[in-house]
């Protein structure tokens, strides 16, 4: 019984039409999408007997809290790091668009850096 490996157990159509169904609502993660606007159907806002003062305050402090500081998004280059083949092959191009972006302006190096390696086709 030891020497037997374990076959996998094979799963019904049904059952993997769930899974896969899951799967798609849930996008990948293991726990439901949930939301975290208070009232976030206008329905929900104006039917009935409305919003109190409370809930007012509430999904105003949050709509505030969606507007992104001066300095968001912030890229951090080591949460999404580079192949080392990809970093040995683009650093020519990096250090001459370094040393052109004081002259050409910052947007237009980037623009530079981006399309000319491409060959801008």
């Amino acid at each position: 019984m030891a020497d037997k490996a374990m076959e996998p157990a094979v799963e019904k159509r049904w059952q993997l039409e769930r899974r896969m169904q899951k799967h798609d609502q849930y996008r990948g993660s293991k726990y439901p999408p949930f939301s975290i606007e208070p009232q976030p159907y206008e329905r929900e806002r104006l039917s009935g007997k409305g919003m109190s003062a409370e809930d007012r305050v509430l999904r105003g402090q949050w709509v505030k809290d969606q507007v992104l500081s001066h300095n968001e998004p912030r890229f951090v280059e080591a949460v999404q790091p580079k192949n080392a083949f990809r970093r040995f092959y683009g650093k020519p191009m990096d250090i001459m668009f370094e040393a052109l972006q004081p002259v050409i302006g910052k947007i237009a190096a980037g623009y530079g850096r981006l399309l000319v390696p491409r060959g801008c086709s």
